[in-house]
């Protein structure tokens, strides 16, 4: 094992919070964008975006754990290098963190 790339632990995790961060700027881009024809836009908008604040609360709550569990499990092995989990944990969090301020504040 002296391929330092396979002894990073936590890669995946931290790839993933910038695709999900670009999928949920997309979503909510497009929910102000494109005109809606129901009889309260205002409403609809309202919705979908609280739809797309939940998903993007599971989807963070879900690789928080999975970031949490990785660090937990590879620091106590010398040989495996654990600061990417270490950032997946702590951007995950702070968007959880920041998600429920939001969302308490409506």
């Amino acid at each position: 094992m002296n391929d330092i790339a396979a002894q990073k632990i936590g890669l995946i995790p931290l790839k993933a919070f910038f695709v999900g961060l670009g999928l949920a700027i997309i979503a909510i881009l497009l929910n102000l964008i494109f005109p809606y024809q129901s009889g309260w836009p205002a409403l609809s908008r309202a919705v979908v975006f609280i739809f797309i604040l939940m998903a993007a609360g599971v989807y963070s709550a879900g690789f928080f754990i999975v970031s949490l569990y990785l660090c937990w499990t590879y620091s106590k092995h010398a040989d495996f290098n654990v600061v990417p989990a270490q950032w997946a944990a702590g951007l995950y969090g702070s968007t959880i963190i920041l998600l429920l301020l939001f969302w308490f504040s409506i």
